[in-house]
């Protein structure tokens, strides 16, 4: 890794988590399903500012030479229907252009892990797009595996005619 240093943000460093989160925004582009809501980008700065001050999430950032190059979001949910066993949800994890494949997204995921350990929780847990195959590939390399796969299909064309 590339003299990145990884530590929980602080409020100083939400408008740099946000141009960060903006980034990854266009980069999924292609893959998205539905249109963002108008107040998504608001609502994912509230999100943010809350979990600086709540002990069960973590905003992580990596600094290179000063500059804020990537970030991390891990927060506590209970991802299945069947069990309470909550799970740490890892978010916008995202990484600078310029900076990829050094070594700063697997610092950042490392975060987030001990951060899981320390609060007690055994998994955490991604969400990624099905056709985003260079993060399918990044998420295998860190040794996440598929566990459910979601499914959509066009209500026009599942009408069943006749």
């Amino acid at each position: 890794m590339r003299d990145a240093t990884v530590r929980p943000a602080t409020r100083a460093d939400v408008d740099a988590v946000m141009d960060l989160w903006r980034e990854l925004s266009r980069h999924q582009e292609p893959w998205r399903v539905f249109a963002p809501r108008s107040e998504m980008e608001a609502d994912v700065r509230r999100s943010y500012e809350r979990a600086l001050t709540d002990p069960g999430s973590l905003v992580l950032v990596a600094e290179v030479e000063g500059r804020i190059v990537g970030t991390a979001f891990g927060h506590p949910v209970v991802p299945s229907s069947v069990s309470d066993e909550p799970a740490i949800e890892l978010a916008g994890v995202v990484v600078s252009a310029g900076e990829r494949k050094a070594g700063v997204g697997r610092a950042l995921v490392d975060g987030i892990a001990r951060f899981a350990r320390d609060q007690g929780i055994g998994r955490i847990v991604i969400k990624t797009f099905a056709r985003n195959e260079g993060a399918l590939e990044f998420w295998r390399r860190l040794g996440f595996e598929p566990r459910m796969v979601q499914m959509m299909g066009e209500s026009d064309r599942l009408v069943l005619l006749g």
